[in-house]
């Protein structure tokens, strides 16, 4: 329907009449709401940070890295890795990660069915005990790099990734694929059992450079029909 430039003077004083309408910063807020313009994750509480939750070890392959703690509602870890070089190659064969006890299964760290990354790569293993909001925040010291924080999950009793984990289907993609900045961050609702979350760096190809990152992990609860609800902030970068 077309507009008539006749009716857009009456539009006008419509709207600028209803200029003193209470907007939200003029509603009283109810316990519970943030107020217009703040973060919404000040609604979510601060984790139990766990130092012992996840350990660094830097190596490429979930096989070797270890946890020491499961991770329930409410608890959270924070790490300090560092990745020694970075870069994609696009026909690259990712090399198959299997695991002795997985009676022959076979997984790949590629978020792709070609290609792998040339650089580091470090896996994080979580064994969740409850259904809950996954949350993920990777603090980088550059800005000038693409990053992938990346979810796996794992064989039950393997440390063999099957394939990242996809976005909602109206977001779509892969979940922590092809980000940038200094900061990526991302919340996920799982069910009880065993992940890995992945750091690697794809841009630009630099096998000889040394970056620092910082990575929290924490579990919140879900909302309504598996909804993931607002990540909390990791104020003091886990510190306790």
């Amino acid at each position: 329907m077309r507009i008539s430039w006749f009716a857009l003077p009456v539009a006008a004083l419509t709207i600028s009449g209803c200029s003193d309408w209470p907007r939200f910063a003029n509603i009283e807020q109810d316990d519970g709401l943030v107020a217009a313009g703040s973060d919404p994750r000040e609604l979510a509480a601060e984790p139990n940070w766990v130092a012992s939750l996840v350990e660094d070890t830097d190596n490429d392959l979930p096989t070797t890295v270890s946890t020491e703690h499961p991770l329930a509602l409410g608890e959270g870890g924070i790490v300090s890795g560092n990745l020694d070089g970075l870069g994609w190659h696009d026909t690259r064969l990712a090399e198959e990660i299997t695991d002795s006890d997985c009676s022959g299964e076979t997984g790949s760290r590629s978020p792709r069915e070609a290609g792998d990354y040339i650089g580091d790569v470090d896996f994080y293993l979580l064994d969740v005990t409850e259904k809950g909001t996954l949350c993920a925040s990777g603090q980088f010291t550059t800005a000038d790099h693409g990053w992938d924080m990346l979810l796996f999950e794992l064989v039950d009793g393997c440390k063999v990734p099957m394939g990242p984990t996809m976005q909602p289907e109206w977001q779509e993609g892969i979940l922590g694929f092809g980000h940038g900045g200094a900061l990526v961050e991302w919340g996920h609702v799982v069910e009880p059992g065993n992940y890995a979350v992945m750091v690697a760096g794809y841009f630009p190809n630099e096998q000889d450079v040394s970056l620092d990152y910082h990575l929290a992990l924490s579990l919140s609860a879900a909302g309504p029909e598996d909804s993931p609800l607002p990540c909390p902030i990791p104020a003091n970068g886990g510190d306790e």
